[in-house]
């Protein structure tokens, strides 16, 4: 009923850009992100613990639907990223940047620079920007195909709040560009030495690259794979810990390492300058009271007569 209403406004409100974004998602995951998916869900399961290899998989009719489902909400949640500047022009950043300050002293990219080598960097980079679609796009195939359902349903209603409510609602209410794009709000010069910190290492090369991609984008009426620009809260920090929470429930070892990989994330945020420290915090928030709410909200099913 949600994911239905949330895609059929999409369509009904933005038709153009939804099937440019249907065609570029279906292409991405098909020719990107769906093999290291693929690879990242055998291994889940080959190292799954007792309970979960005794769940059978589920039938291939039923996860088909749910991928095809889900195709179709990923692409209305990039429609409506997209739009966000259309709908609330960019205005909460000079805000955003006084609260990060505000905790941490000074822009928290700086302190974040500070730490990192160039092998630490080149790291960083890769994790957020490959790493995390495979890990997302893993779990999610992972959960459609391989989980119990009782975490199976969990996780996409985890996931499907989380997009609508941190990457919609949450991220129009407080319409943002981020670090990266100080030409796009009137706060933004203090933000002009980030560029040149990242230049400064070949490790962000790519980084640097994709930056000037979605600038260039942002001036287009007409939507490309990948674009769309919107800083709080952060989407990526939010899958992340979507995902920790949901592997914690599977297993306490499977669980540490997702919840070190959201550290990295929530860390890369703020050194490649798409977000503020504060976006990922919270997204923190916000998504552990979703799984919090989730967990209390779909529960196992009493047998009849029980």
């Amino acid at each position: 009923m949600v994911m239905g209403a949330y895609v059929v406004i999409a369509v009904a409100v933005f038709p153009g850009h939804f099937a440019a974004f249907l065609w570029s998602n279906v292409m991405a995951l098909a020719s990107g992100a769906l093999v290291p998916a693929l690879l990242l869900a055998a291994y889940s399961l080959y190292r799954g613990s007792g309970r979960e290899k005794s769940a059978p998989p589920s039938g291939n009719r039923s996860a088909f639907f749910l991928f095809a489902a889900y195709a179709a909400f990923l692409t209305a949640y990039t429609t409506y990223k997209f739009n966000i500047p259309a709908i609330v022009p960019f205005h909460a950043d000079g805000l955003l940047a006084e609260v990060d300050r505000l905790i941490h002293g000074t822009d928290p990219w700086r302190i974040v620079h500070g730490l990192a080598g160039d092998w630490w960097r080149y790291l960083v980079v890769q994790a957020y920007s490959h790493v995390w679609f495979a890990a997302w796009f893993g779990t999610v195939l992972y959960a459609i195909a391989y989980a119990r359902p009782i975490d199976r349903a969990r996780y996409l209603w985890g996931n499907v709040l989380a997009l609508a409510v941190v990457g919609t609602i949450l991220a129009t209410l407080l319409s943002s560009a981020g670090p990266n794009f100080p030409s796009l709000f009137p706060e933004g010069a203090r933000f002009v030495p980030l560029r040149a910190a990242l230049e400064a290492s070949p490790a962000n090369a790519s980084l640097l690259f994709y930056i000037d991609y979605l600038r260039d984008a942002y001036f287009q009426p007409a939507g490309a794979i990948g674009t769309g620009i919107s800083a709080m809260p952060s989407v990526h920090v939010a899958i992340a810990v979507l995902n920790a929470w949901f592997y914690s429930s599977l297993g306490r070892r499977r669980g540490f390492v997702a919840w070190l990989f959201a550290a990295l994330i929530l860390f890369g945020s703020v050194y490649t300058g798409w977000h503020y420290a504060v976006d990922g915090y919270v997204s923190i928030a916000v998504v552990s009271v979703i799984w919090w709410t989730v967990c209390r909200w779909v529960v196992p099913r009493r047998p009849a007569g029980a």
